[in-house]
């Protein structure tokens, strides 16, 4: 574990400020939380790459081509994290910079409507019309999905959907840190929370019960480890050893093995909770292995 890891590992336990604004944020009215929403790019972002816009029941889809490059070798369709309840941040546009910076190919972060204002029912539709949308554009076979955290469950429950209804899957799923079980009910959690400084059980919970309106939050719809897990694309999966996600995916990897569905399985020792988005050493080797991927 880097210096510089060590270093931000340490800060997010001296400064517990997640729980406490996570918790006031969800108790802020529908006003100030849509002005607290945005996920609008970053100036520096928006100055080196062709972005453009569509509204997909009233919620924004970006679209992001690089200069002079209307037919990419791979599209990159994001979902990014956030419990559900936090929309994209700088992290993820500098994180997807990486992406546009070293392929041919484009990026597309539906701005997928969120809880407790709505439901999952709203925030799939919504991205299932902007999967056709684009698989209409460029091709499923050019389709990467990949997403972080609450993202990475989305992704995994986009796929099951897209299965379900008989669409045209992506080309490769990759997985971030992602949250497959938002019941929070694994008995490995408790063991082993104490060693991520990054995410707090209670937190997540009350991003959950937001996210799943008071149902039974092991319903496969919101916790997609429940799901059907056959005939779906490539998958590969990257987490921490230190995130409280680890028990779910370790679940989940002994989900794949029992009944023979290949997974890329990269456990990255001592890593907190989605370490790629963020500027350590750490970040660079996962960096090299999605890369290796998506080549």
């Amino acid at each position: 574990m880097s210096v510089r890891s060590n270093i931000l590992a340490f800060a997010f336990k001296i400064i517990p400020f997640r729980h406490t604004a996570i918790k006031n944020y969800l108790s802020l009215s529908s006003r100030k939380k849509n002005y607290l929403r945005s996920s609008t790019p970053p100036f520096w972002f928006k100055k080196k790459w062709n972005i453009a816009t569509n509204i997909i029941n009233e919620h924004l889809v970006f679209e992001v081509e690089q200069k002079d490059n209307t037919e990419p070798d791979h599209v990159i369709f994001y979902l990014h994290g956030g419990g559900y309840i936090f929309k994209a941040t700088k992290h993820h546009w500098w994180f997807l910079n990486r992406f546009l910076r070293r392929f041919s190919c484009a990026v597309i972060l539906p701005d997928y409507p969120i809880s407790p204002d709505f439901t999952q029912e709203e925030m799939m539709d919504m991205v299932l019309k902007s999967y056709h949308q684009v698989a209409e554009k460029y091709g499923a076979q050019k389709i990467i999905i990949m997403g972080d955290s609450a993202g990475g469950g989305l992704c995994l429950s986009l796929i099951q959907k897209l299965k379900i209804e008989k669409i045209n899957q992506p080309k490769k799923v990759i997985l971030l840190s992602p949250w497959l079980d938002v019941s929070m009910n694994n008995p490995e959690i408790a063991k082993m929370a104490h060693l991520d400084p990054f995410l707090k059980v209670e937190t997540a919970k009350m991003a959950a019960k937001a996210f799943c309106s008071g149902n039974n939050p092991k319903l496969e719809k919101y916790s997609p480890i429940y799901g059907d897990i056959i005939g779906l694309p490539e998958l590969s999966l990257f987490i921490g050893t230190h995130d409280i996600f680890y028990p779910d995916c370790k679940k989940f990897k002994e989900l794949c093995q029992n009944k023979n569905i290949p997974l890329n399985y990269y456990a990255y020792p001592r890593m907190i909770h989605v370490w790629m988005l963020f500027h350590l050493p750490e970040s660079k080797m996962a960096m090299k292995d999605i890369f290796s991927i998506i080549e």
